[in-house]
């Protein structure tokens, strides 16, 4: 009796064992999940989580959320899903000088135009360093709030 206990107390270990390694292998980073499942392909810049994160707060946070509500501009939330690919090709260009990408017949940047008011989104071209977008850019793909 006793062998059997401990046999069958064995068996329920190792099955529990099992199974949780198998979650852990197939359970990828939250942000290439995310990015998987709507079909993004994965960021080729490398970029700073915290100083994105307080360079959207100061240039970016006035007019836009990190969810879904409009301000003044549209919300980031799944961001990278709905605007043209490559994604940080062209948000770069578009954070940089939007009335340049507005006026060139982008059909996607001519409906964030109309869909906002007519206000396009003034230029960071002279303001933001390259790497301060892309700290942007990657702040945006890997938080947790806008994927």
């Amino acid at each position: 009796m006793k062998v059997s206990n401990l046999f069958l107390s064995g068996l329920i270990l190792l099955t529990l064992s099992c199974n949780t390694s198998e979650n852990k292998s197939e359970k990828p980073a939250a942000a290439n999940d995310a990015a998987q499942k709507k079909n993004i392909a994965p960021l080729t810049i490398n970029g700073n989580m915290e100083n994105g994160s307080k360079l959207f707060k100061k240039n970016c946070g006035t007019c836009h959320t990190l969810s879904d509500k409009k301000l003044i501009g549209p919300g980031l939330k799944d961001v990278f899903a709905r605007i043209p690919q490559p994604a940080e090709v062209w948000m770069k260009k578009y954070i940089y000088n939007s009335a340049a990408i507005i006026s060139s017949g982008d059909a996607y940047a001519g409906d964030l135009f109309r869909n906002n008011n007519g206000t396009a989104m003034p230029p960071f071209e002279n303001v933001l360093a390259e790497q301060d977008v892309n700290d942007i850019i990657y702040f945006l793909y890997n938080d947790k709030n806008s994927n």
